[in-house]
């Protein structure tokens, strides 16, 4: 039997833009671009940082890549907040491999419920334990946390996700109440923090598989808390019932890493094959805990970030797993990954009687354009799209050549990121507005080169024109 005492703390504009076209011409009419409003979303510094580490990290690394073309044995699964100032591979200085991480608003993990339901958090954790086998589960928070504060200050509910998700934190918030009534609010904030990672470690005890691993001593789980303040790595000890601080403890595709970005650039959201699924207005309050869908109205309503990016990347064990119909060999996989049905049937449409391995790589591509197309059923980013403040985007990363690119609705193919032009190619699109279309593969000679973005007369009903 596994318990956990409660704790009571002492103390990017688009590089290839897909979707900013107005979404009628008497929009594009009414309101122009500014160069103040086109400039200021600049993924340039992305890209730049890109170059960085193809040209430096990825050639000088060959062996790391090598290894990791065709599998991954990370020791360890990291849940993480999407806070971009709290990276895990930066924090615990890890190479690519070393690390399988979920990010979420407040890195939380909801308990244990089978409903079908779209739970990227568990999708990822059971993914985590019983395929790449990890030895290790880590729940890291930290401090200043964006999402603790509106679940204390009781404002996280006017969101359509957040508030939903927050709630799974919310014996964390009556525990602290209960043990520092009078405290000043940040330390209410910081002890909720604490309990909140506890909180979260009491949830994968819900789960049977997590518990079977536990008990044969094969899986350990453990909290950790980030002190912003001090750059200090606090670990929970269990017979302590409280953070201590350490000074030496005894993944492949990291956006960080990729774009050899600093701490503060870049909000992320982990999740199994980089899926978005769908807004779906009346049910999101009835079934479920929508991390990844929090995680994208935390970013757009409150830190009101100007680019979203899918990054998507090759040998990607979640798309293996749609196209081989053994998803649904697992609980939350299974459920998950059927956001990408659309994009696996039009793979098979198009690539009947290719091999496998390029069907599975036109998948991969194919379910980025997925995603963009479920981004556009959100109001509160299409909105941001008809008023030319926000891009969204898709990258692929392929491990084998350390190659970066994006896809172009023009040319309607992902094109390499990485040359002398690419700089000048993304000034010339980031002034450019473009109508907002529908998706669809067309067959192509090569592996998944050319996925095309078909114009179409009757336009998303989700954009309300």
């Amino acid at each position: 039997m596994f318990t956990l005492k409660r704790i009571n703390p002492v103390s990017i504009r688009s590089c290839i833009q897909f979707a900013s076209r107005t979404c009628a011409s008497s929009i594009a009419h009414e309101k122009k671009l500014t160069p103040e409003i086109t400039n200021k979303s600049n993924l340039t510094k992305y890209l730049t940082g890109y170059q960085r580490f193809h040209n430096h990290y990825f050639k000088e690394n060959p062996e790391i890549y090598n290894k990791l073309q065709n599998s991954q044995h990370p020791s360890s699964v990291i849940i993480g907040c999407s806070d971009s100032r709290v990276d895990p591979a930066i924090i615990t200085d890890a190479k690519p491999g070393d690390l399988f991480v979920v990010r979420n608003v407040a890195n939380l993990v909801g308990p244990y419920v089978n409903d079908g339901g779209h739970h990227g958090t568990a999708t990822a954790i059971e993914y985590a334990v019983k395929v790449l086998k990890v030895k290790n589960i880590i729940v890291l928070g930290h401090s200043k946390c964006g999402g603790i504060q509106g679940l204390m200050d009781g404002n996280a509910s006017q969101f359509d996700f957040v508030g939903d998700w927050m709630n799974i934190a919310q014996n964390a918030k009556t525990i602290t109440l209960e043990e520092h009534p009078d405290a000043p609010r940040e330390v209410q904030l910081r002890a909720c923090e604490h309990n909140s990672i506890l909180e979260s470690l009491k949830n994968l005890l819900t789960y049977p598989w997590i518990v079977e691993r536990l008990e044969d001593k094969s899986l350990s789980i453990s909290g950790w808390y980030f002190d912003f303040d001090q750059g200090e790595l606090l670990v929970y000890d269990g017979e302590l019932e409280q953070f201590v601080g350490v000074h030496e403890l005894n993944q492949r595709v990291d956006p960080a890493i990729i774009t050899d970005c600093d701490p503060g650039d870049i909000f992320v959201v982990r999740n199994v094959a980089n899926l978005v699924a769908p807004y779906k207005p009346g049910n999101f309050t009835e079934k479920g805990h929508h991390g990844t869908a929090s995680a994208l109205e935390y970013a757009v309503k409150v830190l009101k970030v100007e680019s979203i990016v899918i990054l998507g990347h090759s040998k990607c064990g979640g798309i293996d797993a749609l196209m081989r119909d053994t998803a649904h060999n697992f609980e939350f996989l299974g459920p998950w990954v059927d956001i990408g049905q659309k994009a696996k049937e039009k793979t098979l449409k198009y690539y009947s009687g290719k091999p496998l391995e390029i069907q599975i790589r036109a998948c991969e591509k194919a379910s980025i354009l997925q995603s963009l197309e479920n981004l556009l059923s959100y109001p509160w980013i299409v909105d941001r799209l008809r008023q030319g403040i926000i891009s969204i985007n898709g990258w692929y990363f392929d491990f084998e050549t350390g190659r970066l690119s994006a896809y172009d609705p023009d040319t309607c193919q992902f094109e390499l990121l990485d040359t002398e032009k690419a700089e000048e190619r993304l000034r010339q699109l980031s002034t450019r507005k473009s109508e907002v279309e529908n998706f669809q593969i067309e067959p192509e000679d090569e592996v998944g080169s050319k996925l095309k973005l078909l114009s179409s007369n009757s336009r998303p009903s989700t954009l309300g024109v």
